[in-house]
């Protein structure tokens, strides 16, 4: 009996080890700060790109680039975040698409990555800060037209800022999360792991965090996104799944909102998966902004200059054809 009592305390505190251990390691994987490269850049599009530093309200500092459009000084700027595991780089090719449409450019690494200040990612919460910080930089500017663009964790990010930024000219949003709980469930689904190491890595994960992780729910928050928004990502994603891309496209506040599904695209670079269908979407979308075609939301539909590109059944507007 005895024996028999001291195997199973011992398997009890190997599985609490291991549960712990899991949960440890993967709170650290999914918040911690990451050094990948960043090219000393001194052009984009063949124009000047210069260092800047913004401090936030908390004190954080965020590095960035800016890339004052110096061919159409028309006082039009977009702020583009990107994801976990990324930094300003990333969104160098989505800059260049801007930089072509008359848009000067700032590209920060938010905080907890790249060359900023920070050692753990929070998922967008504490990161649309930095969204406040860097719109209040492109004002000081003399930037009267800003939009915001931002991929997975930077979009949410955007989200969680937008209540404060209703003045935003437009959003666009690439491969949002959907909630943390429906992220949680969709890694474990992805990674075949136990539902019990999911509540490991959430136990840790919230102890590493600054911010409650229950609050962290882009699905209740898109509500407050008014500006015609653009929402992208694919049809084939596992950490996003499809239907909740979809649920973010009918909750997002906006009256002008499209969101098109890249076919048998995963949670990647949907501009490197098809670039052709990316820039004529997002070109389409800018100009439909500066038109003020916008103001005719309910009518809007899709235009004939993407028909050729895109798959009609991927995409939505408005709430016309989302089912």
């Amino acid at each position: 009996m005895r024996v028999a009592v001291r195997v199973l305390s011992i398997l009890l505190a190997k599985s609490i080890g291991v549960w712990c251990a899991t949960g440890i390691y993967g709170a650290w994987f999914a918040t911690k700060k990451t050094q990948r490269e960043i090219e000393n850049l001194k052009t984009i599009a063949g124009l000047k790109v210069e260092n800047v530093n913004i401090t936030t309200k908390d004190k954080f500092n965020i590095s960035a680039w800016w890339v004052k459009n110096t061919n159409n000084p028309n006082g039009k700027a977009v702020m583009m975040f990107s994801g976990r595991g990324n930094n300003r780089m990333y969104n160098v090719s989505r800059a260049e698409l801007y930089l072509r449409q008359g848009y000067s450019v700032l590209l920060p690494d938010l905080r907890g990555s790249g060359q900023s200040d920070g050692n753990c990612m929070t998922f967008g919460w504490e990161e649309r800060k930095d969204v406040l910080a860097c719109y209040d930089f492109l004002v000081e500017q003399d930037c009267e037209s800003i939009g915001a663009h931002g991929h997975s964790q930077g979009a949410a990010a955007v989200i969680y800022a937008c209540q404060y930024l209703p003045e935003l000219e437009f959003v666009v949003m690439e491969s949002c999360y959907y909630s943390i709980q429906s992220l949680r469930k969709n890694v474990l689904e992805y990674s075949n792991l136990p539902p019990i190491m999911g509540y490991s890595g959430y136990f840790f994960t919230q102890l590493a965090m600054p911010a409650d992780l229950r609050k962290m729910r882009p699905c209740d928050f898109i509500q407050h996104c008014k500006s015609p928004t653009l929402l992208l990502a694919g049809d084939s994603e596992v950490i996003v799944k499809k239907h909740e891309s979809i649920d973010l496209f009918q909750k997002c506040g906006a009256k002008f909102k499209n969101l098109y599904l890249f076919e048998n695209a995963r949670h990647e670079n949907l501009l490197v998966r098809n670039p052709e269908v990316y820039s004529k979407l997002l070109t389409q979308f800018i100009k439909s902004v500066e038109s003020d075609e916008t103001v005719n939301a309910e009518d809007a539909s899709i235009s004939s200059s993407i028909l050729n590109y895109i798959n009609p059944s991927n995409y939505f507007y408005n709430d016309s054809n989302a089912a």
